[in-house]
């Protein structure tokens, strides 16, 4: 069977026919300013311009700087400007003929050039004294579409270059009308300031790169060892992961376009595992349930219904051990970012095995202190009567159940109070249950002790840090 756009059976549409693609989604607009080669020429003559740069670089705090920033952009000053249509969004496909349902569904298109500001501007943020972005965010934009189909409607052939949507019908790119902004719309301001953030920043070298990216590379240079290590833990993770959910597709028998390995399905899966509820209602209330196609349709819901419980399952399951390998990267680490902040370029340069040896060390005791912070968590909740139980998924329950766990990371405190209440005989915790106001104040409780044992020992690691001479 031939795969297509919701499920419909191509043996029930005639073609050629007309068909309406209505497709809503958020656009982010970007505009961006920097003190690169393109503002002083924008500066040429402009000596308010020069004035309020010179003045934002120099400015004490962050709010001061934010509001220098603010009176930049609204002054219509930026160097360059983009906009993109985000990929997620709500499809309509309208047909004339009566006999085939309209469809709405949310989808994910995967032919996309998506970024994120921090992404399409990662050189500017990281090369410049300051960097300006803008965001003007339409949370629902419309397009559409009305043209003539000799096959099957796919979502594959659905394309987003920056804010432009086409189709390709019949090997021609169509393009979508603009129909305009239906609501959501919002405006947030971002400043950076080297590789910083909105963080001070701090002298940079010659070259324009900031001591925070030279200190970064110094640093990956000498734990070139200890990252090596992390990248295969986590190459060893992904590809474990990749492998179960490729494996549980198979099991489903779920149509596709013959994709053999997840990085490639997972971006376009979503389109094979739509169910046309629709068009299965209408074929019920038609009475036609003893059709091929209703058959076809209610074994791809009970199909896709199974790959769902095991993605879940498979998800779950590999949460914790991407976590894991995550925290391995010794660049992420809390002593890393420690030596990450000096501002003495010659220090940095200086840097080699003995200072590989002193971030290990640092790193050991920081992590030492955050298992005594664990364990003096744990033994509170304990004192308090409650189990230390975390939730997860389980495939033959389709369920989350609980399970026992010593690892602080794993507990969930609305199970650990749920459990202890019911135990007692106050188990009515719903909204307006008799217990409700217990297992609420039971909860705050928790927040306050946790956030307080927190907050002795987050004192505790500054403090060690404070003392470390780079």
């Amino acid at each position: 069977m031939e795969v297509f756009f919701y499920g419909i059976l191509s043996a029930t549409i005639q073609y050629p026919m007309k068909i309406i693609i209505e497709y809503t989604a958020g656009v982010n607009t970007y505009q961006m300013l920097t003190n690169d080669g393109d503002f002083e020429r924008e500066c040429d003559g402009n000596d308010e311009l020069r004035d309020q740069a010179k003045a934002l670089i120099n400015a004490g705090d962050f709010e001061e700087r934010e509001e220098i920033a603010k009176d930049m952009l609204n002054d219509g000053y930026y160097t360059k400007e983009d906009s993109y249509l985000e990929p997620e969004g709500t499809l309509d496909l309208v047909y004339p003929d009566d006999d085939l349902p309209g469809t709405r569904e949310r989808i994910e298109i995967a032919n996309n050039d998506f970024e994120d500001y921090d992404e399409l501007y990662a050189e500017q943020i990281e090369s410049n004294d300051f960097c300006l972005i803008r965001n003007s965010y339409v949370k629902r934009a419309g397009y559409t579409l009305a043209i003539e189909i000799d096959e099957p409607f796919k979502v594959s052939n659905l394309f987003i270059e920056g804010s432009t949507l086409v189709y390709v019908n019949k090997g021609k790119e169509e393009e979508f009308e603009y129909t305009g902004d239906a609501g959501g719309w919002n405006e947030d301001m971002c400043y950076f300031r080297g590789s910083m953030g909105d963080q001070e920043s701090s002298d940079s070298s010659e070259s324009g790169e900031s001591l925070y990216s030279i200190a970064h590379d110094k640093l990956e240079k000498i734990m070139a060892e200890e990252y090596a290590a992390y990248e295969s833990e986590w190459e060893r993770v992904n590809g474990e992961h990749d492998a179960e959910m490729m494996a549980a597709w198979k099991r489903g028998n779920i149509p596709d376009e013959g994709e053999d390995n997840w990085w490639d399905l997972k971006f376009v899966h979503n389109n094979y595992t739509v169910v046309d509820d629709d068009r299965i209602g209408w074929l019920e209330r038609k009475k036609k349930t003893d059709t091929q196609e209703y058959k076809d349709l209610k074994d791809l819901e009970k199909r896709v219904a199974r790959f769902e419980q095991e993605k879940q399952y498979i998800s779950d399951k590999y949460r914790t051990l991407f976590w894991d390998a995550s925290a391995k990267n010794p660049l992420q680490w809390d002593a890393a970012h420690h030596y990450k902040s000096c501002e003495d370029i010659e220090v940095i340069k200086s840097w080699n095995q003995s200072t590989k040896a002193a971030i290990l060390d640092l790193q050991s005791r920081l992590d030492e202190v955050d298992a005594r912070k664990d364990k003096a968590k744990s033994d509170w909740i304990k004192n308090k009567g409650y189990e230390s139980l975390g939730q997860r998924y389980d495939l033959d329950a389709d369920d989350s159940i609980l399970f026992e766990t010593d690892v602080w990371s794993h507990v969930d405190l609305h199970a650990c109070i749920e459990k202890y209440m019911r135990s007692v005989g106050k188990g009515d915790i719903g909204f307006t249950g008799k217990d409700s106001d217990e297992y609420t104040d039971r909860i705050q409780e928790w927040d306050n002790e946790i956030t307080e044992i927190d907050d002795e020992f987050e004192k505790e690691k500054e403090a060690l840090l404070k003392s470390h001479k780079l």
